[in-house]
């Protein structure tokens, strides 16, 4: 989906006026490269080579090029949803994804790094979405903001493609937190039992 969100950008911002102001900001906020890393070191290359493209994704992929042939504008409404996010909070999940995993240093997480600093360059994006915003009609803000609610709406549909057990999940999420708060988490709970017990104790007396 990145890569062809990705190109479909690279054609307008040749093209396109509307995406002139973004020349700059836009390539260097990219993502397909670093995905396409990631899979080869975690898959190889024959293994990134027998991914299938699922019915969602197919989905996804359609809807961008419907955009940028009916209203091509709209296009950065997804850019700010999908490669915003890698700048955000895709930094603390790239810290605690490195950390669990035990990553070799510059393996695994290319998909989180960008050429010069992800907040600056969220800035100067939104600084110019924000100029542009000014610049729209009303019809065409909400449709902005409707694109941004489709493009939540593809990634569930996407991720839901793969359900994940609620072991896994729980198990993931215990990962994320530090040792030092689960084993405060394990005291608490050690002493709640422990006075639940002996209050039943006192009570059977």
């Amino acid at each position: 989906m990145f890569e062809h969100l990705e190109l479909l950008c690279t054609e307008l911002l040749a093209t396109d006026a509307g995406f002139a102001p973004f020349k700059e900001v836009l390539p260097k906020l990219y993502r397909a490269p670093g995905f396409y890393k990631d899979l080869v070191y975690f898959l190889g290359e024959e293994g990134v080579k027998a991914i299938k493209e699922t019915p969602e994704v197919a989905a996804y992929k359609a809807h961008l090029s419907m955009l940028a042939q009916a209203n091509p504008i709209l296009l950065l409404s997804h850019c700010y949803t999908q490669h915003l996010a890698m700048a955000s909070g895709g930094q603390m999940i790239k810290v605690m994804a490195r950390k669990k995993m035990q990553l070799p240093a510059d393996q695994g997480t290319a998909s989180f790094d960008f050429e010069g600093s992800p907040s600056a360059l969220k800035t100067e994006f939104l600084d110019q979405l924000n100029i542009l915003g000014g610049k729209l009609s009303p019809g065409n803000t909400q449709a902005m903001l409707d694109e941004h609610v489709a493009a939540f709406h593809y990634n569930n549909s996407i991720i839901n493609r793969f359900p994940i057990g609620w072991l896994q999940t729980a198990s993931c999420l215990l990962g994320m937190v530090p040792s030092s708060m689960l084993m405060a988490a394990a005291g608490a709970v050690g002493l709640v039992a422990a006075t639940a017990v002996g209050a039943a104790v006192y009570f059977r007396k």
